[in-house]
């Protein structure tokens, strides 16, 4: 009868051999999903060239047209801030509707389409024109890169949402920054877009 020999295996191989299994089960990475809104810091740099055309915004929350002013860009000072905020903390979405923190500016944002309307100014708008059939002037609005006075028979006014200053909101190309100042709305690839505030305006 023959005897079995029982075979030994050095504790240095079978060490190397968990390490390897170790190492190759926490090589791979799971799925993880990212935030909702995304913030950074982005200027809203924007040039003092006038913009004109007229557009639609169209939206579940709020419909308006966008018209100039007769003459081209317009500015009412004081109020009109010429150099370009950079906001310090941004926000990207969908579709925002948000108000100043003083609420006397709420704004609705989506798509190509930004609206700020305004409850309380010193200024008054420019003449309504015959294509506007709705209120005129109570508030600016961006189509498309285009900025220009409200023609609408809504508000977008009285938004629960408050946007802190120094805070901005991306939806799309347009980003609007609150400021102490006013509000200031800026299409990113056409670089126009309007101040809005209680002492005056710009179209840009």
């Amino acid at each position: 009868m023959r005897r079995s020999r029982r075979v030994q295996v050095p504790v240095v191989v079978l060490a190397s051999v968990l390490i390897s299994g170790l190492a190759a089960g926490c090589s791979g990475s799971g799925p993880g999903s990212g935030p909702a809104s995304v913030t950074g810091s982005v200027p809203t740099t924007g040039g003092s060239t006038s913009g004109s055309g007229a557009g639609t915004a169209s939206g579940s929350s709020a419909s308006a047209t966008s018209a100039s002013a007769a003459s081209g860009s317009g500015s009412a000072s004081p109020g009109s801030p010429t150099a370009a905020p950079t906001a310090t903390r941004t926000t990207m979405r969908a579709q925002a509707m948000f108000s100043s923190p003083s609420k006397n500016i709420s704004c609705w944002m989506e798509g190509v389409d930004a609206r700020c309307d305004i409850a309380e100014r010193s200024w008054k708008a420019p003449a309504k024109p015959s294509s506007c059939e709705l209120d005129y002037g109570q508030g600016m609005s961006l189509h498309a890169g285009s900025p220009g006075f409200t023609c609408a028979g809504d508000t977008v006014l009285g938004q629960a949402t408050i946007l802190p200053y120094g805070e901005a909101m991306l939806v799309g190309a347009n980003v609007c920054s609150s400021l102490q100042s006013g509000m200031r709305c800026v299409d990113l690839t056409s670089k126009h877009g309007f101040f809005l505030s209680r002492d005056g305006y710009q179209l840009f």
